[in-house]
């Protein structure tokens, strides 16, 4: 899976402990927004795009959203282990040099996009970064900034987890002995 935001904007940049295992990590939850062009809620599902929007014939023309009343909408899949590029050569401002930043084993929740009525999809993500204490300030001087953000590599976390097979034994009870 592939998601790529030509116009990022990043709206919030929180620290955060993670617990792994018996350590806490440090890590950042980055929050970005953007409106991109309908195809790209296709990564999300197959022929999504097909659900809120009607295609119109020829290049330039807008998609035509097909529920006008309809707000936001939540994801419910997450994503993780997958890589985060960041772009910075069109981003002003920074008081560092990068013209990319990179992130493994980056995770992907709380998914949330709307139709809008110019043809366009507003997306909003949080990505939970794992970084060293140099990257996690860079990350940090991009809030209020727009970079190009491309979300690849990423696995989908299952819905529901597998229900775990009834051990007969465990549910057989002894008898009770009455001495």
């Amino acid at each position: 899976m592939k998601l790529v935001f030509p116009l990022a904007y990043v709206k919030a940049v929180t620290n955060l402990m993670l617990s792994e295992g018996d350590d806490q990590v440090p890590a950042q939850s980055l929050t970005i927004e953007a409106e991109v062009v309908p195809s790209t809620i296709d990564e999300l599902r197959d022929k999504l795009s097909e659900v809120f929007f009607d295609m119109v014939a020829g290049d330039k023309a807008p998609a035509v959203p097909r529920l006008p009343e309809l707000a936001a909408l939540c994801w419910r899949t997450e994503y993780e282990n997958g890589r985060l590029e960041l772009d910075l050569t069109d981003t002003e401002g920074l008081a560092f040099s990068d013209q990319r930043l990179e992130f493994q084993g980056v995770d992907v929740k709380a998914i949330e996009f709307e139709p809008l009525a110019t043809g366009m999809v507003a997306i909003k993500a949080n990505a939970i970064i794992r970084g060293d204490e140099d990257q996690r300030g860079k990350l940090t001087a991009l809030l209020k900034h727009t970079v190009m953000a491309t979300f690849s590599k990423l696995t989908q976390k299952p819905l529901m987890e597998p229900e775990q097979p009834k051990d007969d034994a465990a549910q057989r009870q002894e008898p009770l002995a009455l001495h």
